[in-house]
């Protein structure tokens, strides 16, 4: 069976050139020989074994991940094919064929000419982003390392999520541990690892947001702690007066505040509030020179707090100017 997959991997797949290195391994770019020579993204990925072979949550998540492929979602990047390439007693290796697109998210923005990327293409582009990941959770797939680098952008500007589900698939411990750019774009629950869920996502995507406006990352931490600080000096230092006892609150209280916002009380139906408020507090710290700020804004400014018995549900936003307009057809949410 192993020599029947190296044989069909080695006749099928083509290696152009090594694209990268993350945090599950060697992407290499490649031809399809028998689908007209189209290029895929081949991620070799390691899994450890024990004395029963693959563990079954491996054969789960890549089934999932087959399942997932089924539906052929635009916003979700293709997965084509799963090779085993070889097997020990202590490790299994895994080709998965992706789908090829040439850029991610940090390449496209490192192209853009100034003054940056057009505020209309970046509501599109939330738009699909958010479409995608609705899509993930709904099938009960978190993420979990969603960042700039695992957003896909094609020529047309066809958002598409990458490198889902292989966190657990490869060794989430390891995935954290393996790069630290991570780190940026975690929520605070899991720099505390904490118990999580589908909210770090949403973290993950509000901090992406505001990446797209300053073409920087909103937080640049180099370590746990490091980055729990640079989250808590920003958020804190400008929403003392809106977000009640957690803006109040000093590193000594991180826990206290933890429990008391993140991540249960942070809903699905309240995604958004989260990517809207990192986006407000961004444009107070860094953009207020773009003039977005009308008195009818600035008067929604009040109902982003932290604290969830002080937020608005997702409809109550629909009525406000960009960047809220772009959530009204939000169904999804």
């Amino acid at each position: 069976m192993e020599k029947d997959s190296l044989s069909r991997a080695d006749q099928q797949y083509e290696c152009v050139a090594e694209i990268g290195e993350g945090a599950y391994g060697k992407v290499f770019k490649a031809r399809d020989l028998k689908n007209g020579g189209r290029f895929v993204a081949l991620k070799r990925v390691r899994v450890q074994t024990g004395e029963e072979g693959m563990p079954l949550s491996t054969i789960r998540e890549v089934a999932v991940l087959r399942h997932l492929e089924t539906f052929e979602h635009p916003n979700v990047v293709r997965l084509f094919d799963v090779c085993t390439v070889s097997r020990t007693d202590r490790e299994t290796k895994l080709t998965l064929v992706f789908e090829h697109v040439d850029q991610d998210l940090t390449t496209y923005l490192d192209k853009v000419p100034e003054p940056g990327v057009p505020t209309e293409t970046i509501k599109d582009m939330m738009f699909q982003l958010l479409r995608g990941l609705d899509f993930l959770h709904s099938h009960r797939v978190v993420h979990r390392d969603l960042k700039p680098q695992n957003i896909l952008v094609t020529s047309s500007g066809q958002i598409k999520l990458a490198d889902f589900g292989l966190a657990r698939i490869y060794s989430f411990q390891m995935a954290l541990t393996s790069v630290v750019v991570t780190l940026w774009y975690r929520a605070p629950e899991v720099l505390l690892q904490s118990s999580y869920a589908t909210p770090v996502d949403l973290w993950s995507v509000g901090c992406i947001f505001a990446e797209m406006f300053r073409r920087k990352p909103l937080f640049r931490g180099s370590s746990d702690v490091d980055q729990l600080g640079k989250i808590l000096d920003r958020c804190c230092r400008q929403c003392y007066y809106l977000c009640g006892e957690w803006g109040r609150g000093r590193r000594a209280d991180l826990h206290r505040a933890h429990h008391d916002v993140w991540p249960n009380n942070r809903s699905a139906l309240e995604a958004c509030m989260l990517l809207v408020w990192v986006f407000w507090q961004l444009l107070f710290l860094s953009l207020a020179e773009l003039q977005f700020f009308s008195s009818v804004v600035l008067s929604a400014w009040g109902h982003f707090r932290c604290g969830h018995h002080q937020r608005w549900v997702i409809s109550g936003l629909a009525t406000y100017p960009y960047p809220l307009g772009f959530l009204s057809p939000l169904s999804i949410l």
